[in-house]
């Protein structure tokens, strides 16, 4: 059985870039591994994986293939063709309350099976960065305030508003699955607001309100 996290302190924030991890991310080889998840999540969605795929301008057959890896620039297209494909502004929410302590995800488990928030969000940290361009910066105050910051490394372009609400909305799913009770994040903060509704549904799902990062 999974382990219970003590319950944490959240503050949530999206960066568009993190220069300490520049050179990585500067290879064009850098690629990143397709979890082996989206094939279900897609389904279960009524989606049909051929038809995001070729929107994005992928092989049609990549979900099947084992061992498949995507560059920034694909992972990017790949979540911006699941927003249009969707036609619906909610659907990222939708995707993470899909996400439960009883479907086998393994870095899921592990962060469920962790001793506190702290070591849960380290494990998550190493493993994002094998499936995304992204690294999260983990901070904690002097009176126990978490706070998370997933930065988007390298990437031309905007992020698709989808892929940063789902990022945000996973880590308070993680901890109201762990602790069993309805934590809220202190706060929410996106490098700029997304149309509505998504800003509501945000609030909604994070249990505070969403800000826009000063510029």
């Amino acid at each position: 059985m999974p382990g219970i996290l003590s319950p944490p302190i959240l503050d949530l924030h999206i960066h568009r870039s993190c220069s300490a991890q520049r050179k990585r991310f500067d290879d064009p080889q850098s690629v990143f591994s397709l979890d082996i998840g989206w094939q279900l999540i897609l389904k279960d969605l009524g989606f049909q994986p051929a038809h995001v795929l070729r929107r994005a301008g992928l092989p049609q057959d990549l979900l099947s293939r084992p061992g498949q890896s995507l560059s920034t620039t694909q992972y990017l297209r790949f979540w911006q063709s699941l927003e249009d494909e969707a036609a619906d502004p909610l659907f990222a929410l939708r995707i993470i309350e899909s996400v439960s302590a009883e479907s086998f995800n393994p870095p899921v488990f592990a962060a469920l099976c962790s001793a506190n928030l702290m070591q849960a969000v380290q494990r998550l940290a190493k493993y994002k960065q094998l499936v995304a361009p992204m690294s999260l910066d983990i901070e904690v105050a002097g009176n126990g305030d978490l706070t998370l910051s997933p930065r988007w490394l390298l990437a031309r372009g905007d992020i698709p508003y989808s892929l940063q609400v789902a990022e945000l909305a996973f880590f308070v799913r993680l901890v109201r699955l762990a602790t069993r009770e309805p934590v809220n994040a202190l706060g929410v903060t996106l490098p700029a607001l997304p149309p509505p509704p998504m800003p509501t549904s945000t609030q909604v799902s994070s249990g505070c309100p969403c800000n826009a990062a000063p510029t």
